[in-house]
């Protein structure tokens, strides 16, 4: 495909998943604006020209995209990795662009529009029913109608992205809630229930052209932390049967034809059901999560982005043939880390992190003095590391290594991390249930020890021995456990990775450590229980900096 210089083009957003689209602009000599509100976006400084809209304000942005023509011609609007395909429909419109009608963006972009879309096409959906439409009678019909739904069922907003406020619902008494949080993540106030669909997720990227439908990538998707749906990676290509893979491709073939989308991209999330390969959403625009800018070019050699800039401007469709083609055959491999509740300190291990063989990409998304949170949508992760190799064990492995390399150091003394470690925080820790059977039975022991009078740690005067260190009594049933944290670290690495950088060292109950040296035990263990590195690192921290005291205050 030739490049075709002398173009303009607009990409709406500026961030990190529009990156390819301007670089790739820009490689084909591209005029590039952007449309974002904060000039801070990372793709700002590489496009020629910001223009500083709210991306929801219609009129706004085609105002400016009017005045953009105007003064130098534009040749076409894009987007990937955000919501706003609809937004990117009326600019094109506007201005006679290539494009997919609003009408169809539309229905791609509002899940109980979309839903209704494909049921009546005949493409296979989950039961559903959708609230928020109209008001006072209408919403208790529809109220109503939900409660119908069989459960478990999902509620999810009907115009967001990224699993913001989406949530597993496994009882009627939790339906209600559910649905108020959905309807306040939602622009419209709607929410949509649907049954919820088991079995594996894949995620596809298309593009299209005339009619025509390219498909463009198959990922196996990872999806974890119910009742949320956290992506904590995705691997591509996808190591399902090829029969179930024709299946999943066909049901999304037919949602691409039934929603209208005739030129330019769509992107698919796709369950594989015991009944079939049924839609989970679809939208009008190539897909973000690293996979259609990143995961995708490196598996295959193909530039999905500036492909799919071609359509935008108009591109014929032979031209695209060749530029779609694979020119080979890799496995590419994604993977997020996450923290538990706290405020970021340091972000350790990065260097470390990107010098894992196989490894491409490395992407920080949190920084020091920065709350974080466990995610119950994709967009709270900490970040995200990428790996490509010939083989898919190796693609996984390298990105799992660098992913547990990375740590999030977190403050000492926050009352978020101690409420998750020793409080009232009772959200499932970093080993799963393994590690909460664990914690009750290293507690269970802790308290027949104190009722039979068994005697405590050495005392101490401080927090560290005279070279800095802490001293922890080791738990060798723990650290041969073969449990692995969301991480994938086992109970061992995460122990001494802690150890390493907290300047601690693992001693032995009868090791004579000495009057002058703070030892602690039951509290490393728990931390590290709930926590993995970080909850125990934390503690290492917190002991050196308070002396000694945290032992007696958070140890009962």
């Amino acid at each position: 495909m030739s490049d075709r210089h002398g173009k303009s083009v607009l990409v709406l957003g500026a961030g990190t998943m529009q990156l390819p689209a301007v670089l790739a602009a820009r490689r084909r000599g591209w005029r590039v604006a952007v449309a974002a509100p904060s000039a801070r976006e990372p793709a700002v400084a590489l496009a020629d020209e910001h223009l500083r809209c709210d991306l929801t304000d219609v009129p706004a942005l085609v105002a400016a995209a009017g005045a953009l023509a105007g003064a130098g011609g534009l040749d076409g609007v894009f987007t990937a990795g955000t919501d706003f395909s609809h937004s990117v429909a009326c600019v094109a419109e506007s201005l006679g662009l290539p494009g997919v009608a609003p009408e169809v963006a539309e229905r791609a972009t509002d899940k109980g529009r979309m839903r209704a879309t494909l049921a009546a096409a005949g493409v296979p959906v989950p039961s559903y029913a959708v609230v928020g439409q109209g008001g006072g009678a209408a919403v208790d019909a529809q109220l109503r109608a939900a409660a119908e739904v069989p459960l478990p069922a999902v509620v999810k907003p009907v115009d967001n992205m990224g699993a913001r406020g989406v949530v597993r619902v496994d009882s009627p008494s939790q339906l209600d809630a559910a649905i108020d949080g959905a309807r306040a993540q939602s622009r419209s106030g709607q929410a949509v229930v649907e049954q919820y669909m088991a079995g594996p997720e894949l995620s596809i990227d298309a593009l299209v052209c005339d009619g025509r439908v390219t498909i463009c990538g198959i990922a196996d998707r990872d999806i974890r932390f119910p009742p949320y749906f956290i992506e904590m990676g995705h691997t591509l290509p996808s190591a399902l049967a090829p029969a179930q893979l024709s299946d999943a491709t066909e049901v999304f073939r037919a949602a691409i034809a039934a929603v209208g989308i005739r030129n330019g991209a769509a992107k698919g999330d796709v369950m594989v059901t015991d009944e079939g390969a049924k839609i989970g959403e679809i939208a009008a625009r190539l897909s973000g999560g690293y996979m259609s800018g990143w995961t995708y070019p490196y598996a295959t050699g193909v530039d999905l982005t500036g492909a799919g800039l071609e359509i935008a401007v108009g591109a014929p469709a032979p031209d695209l043939a060749g530029a779609l083609e694979p020119r080979w055959q890799r496995v590419s491999a994604e993977r997020a880390f996450l923290s538990i509740p706290g405020r970021v300190q340091s972000i350790d291990g990065t260097e470390e992190a990107q010098c894992v063989a196989s490894v491409r990409d490395l992407f920080v998304r949190v920084a020091s003095g920065q709350d974080v949170d466990l995610p119950t949508s994709n967009v709270e992760k900490c970040g995200n590391v990428i790996a490509c190799h010939d083989s898919r064990d190796a693609a996984v492995e390298a990105a799992l290594v660098a992913t547990q390399t990375v740590t999030v150091r977190l403050e000492p003394g926050n009352d978020r991390t101690e409420a998750f470690l020793f409080g009232q925080d009772q959200r499932v820790g970093a080993f799963g249930d393994a590690g909460q059977r664990q914690l009750a039975r290293i507690e269970a022991e802790s308290a027949a020890a104190a009722v039979s009078g068994a005697a405590p740690p050495p005392p101490s005067s401080g927090g560290a021995d005279a070279h800095g260190a802490v001293a922890v009594v080791g738990h060798p049933e723990l650290l041969a456990s073969d449990m692995r944290d969301w991480h994938g670290l086992q109970v061992a690495d995460a122990a001494h990775r802690a150890l390493e950088l907290g300047r601690g060292r693992l001693v032995t109950a009868a090791s004579g450590i000495g009057g002058s040296t703070r030892c602690i035990d039951r509290m490393f263990w728990r931390a590290l229980l709930r926590g993995s590195v970080q909850g125990a690192l934390y503690v290492l921290d917190r002991e050196r900096r308070a002396g000694g005291d945290s032992e007696a205050r958070c140890a009962a």
